[in-house]
């Protein structure tokens, strides 16, 4: 057996086995992976990023025990690299883990008896950045998220990967929204803010508002629903969210997306909206390792053939401002192909 080879089986720790306090009620099997060549057990989490490790550090009675590093192999290529505080093999106390491949994340936290325990803070090799606190492998408090595009968001979440509950989002242009969020979308209450002093009160279903909202202009104008509104110039203003982004996947492909920063970000053109031209424009995309637009094929519905290239152009534009957050499987960011449809509707 090498050095790195997994030795891993399920272990019931007794206090008669060890004489750690913090473990006098484990009356469940553990799963712990071992050092082959120490023979000193870890615990093992349940999304390892390898299948062997080399432990240095104290080992009493077999299981790391005080200040240890643990590497982590796939095969024999290094993984991650953790620098942390055990007890009786748990992680206990501040932790440090760097992931060791070109795509490596890394995050500092604190745990008690092998759950995360205290802060959390994630860096995601690309420039996000989760930051949160935890009781007892318990999410318990709310969360903040920063986008390398200068993006915040500031409230209450599943993960980092899908915000629910109450929050606002800060963009990068100035704009914001306050209020009720599901799986990264607006929905139930909310005001959303645009930095030149509009804003929009009421209630969103899937990112889109409802007809019962009202619209406030930084004139001090008003109207509800999606009707068009004139300024004094004659201009139409088009109602903020009379364009609807999706995303669509395929196969195992999963990369995120920050839908409601897109949406933002798309202009409804004036030319057309003088023309009644409303339908929709679908990009298939590929994105690689790093999260890059690296090939665009659009395609378009309804819009009459004259006014395609300029809705192509709007679409296209705005996804110039935005930073998909790659694809992973098992620990590896990989190229895939996402579908994003566009719509533009404005009554």
């Amino acid at each position: 057996m090498s050095m790195h080879s997994i030795n891993r089986r399920k272990v019931v720790i007794f206090p008669a086995l060890l004489a750690f306090a913090i473990l006098a009620s484990c009356t469940r099997g553990i799963e712990w992976i071992s050092d082959a060549r120490s023979n000193c057990h870890v615990e093992l989490p349940a999304d390892p990023p390898g299948d062997s490790i080399s432990y240095e550090g104290d080992c009493v009675n077999g299981f790391a025990h005080g200040k240890g590093i643990v590497r982590w192999y796939l095969d024999t290529a290094l993984q991650a690299v953790v620098h942390g505080n055990f007890a009786g093999g748990r992680l206990h106390g501040a932790c440090e883990t760097q992931y060791t491949h070109k795509d490596g994340d890394s995050f500092t936290a604190e745990y008690r008896h092998g759950l995360l325990h205290g802060n959390f803070h994630r860096k995601y090799y690309w420039g996000k950045e989760y930051q949160a606190k935890f009781a007892n492998g318990e999410l318990n408090s709310a969360v903040t998220i920063r986008w390398p595009n200068g993006k915040r968001y500031e409230g209450e979440a599943h993960d980092s990967q899908y915000l629910d509950g109450r929050g606002t989002m800060f963009f990068p242009g100035g704009d914001r929204y306050e209020g009720q969020i599901r799986n990264n979308r607006r929905h139930g209450k909310g005001v959303y803010y645009w930095a030149n002093g509009d804003r929009y009160e009421g209630r969103y279903i899937n990112d889109r508002r409802t007809p019962e909202g009202r619209y406030v202009s930084a004139g001090g104008s008003e109207y509800s629903g999606e009707l068009i509104a004139v300024d004094s110039s004659g201009k139409a203003k088009i109602p903020h969210d009379s364009i609807q982004v999706e995303l669509e996947l395929y196969d195992i492909c999963e990369p995120y997306l920050d839908l409601p920063l897109l949406q933002s970000f798309v202009v409804y053109p004036e030319a057309g909206v003088r023309a009644n031209q409303e339908g929709q424009i679908r990009i298939r995309i590929l994105i690689d390792e790093q999260g890059n637009q690296i090939e665009h094929i659009t395609e378009a519905e309804d819009f009459d053939e004259n006014f395609v290239p300029l809705f192509s152009e709007a679409a296209l534009k705005a996804l110039e401002q935005i930073r998909f957050e790659p694809a992973r499987e098992e620990g590896r960011y990989f190229k895939c192909w996402v579908m994003v449809p566009i719509t533009f509707r404005f009554r």
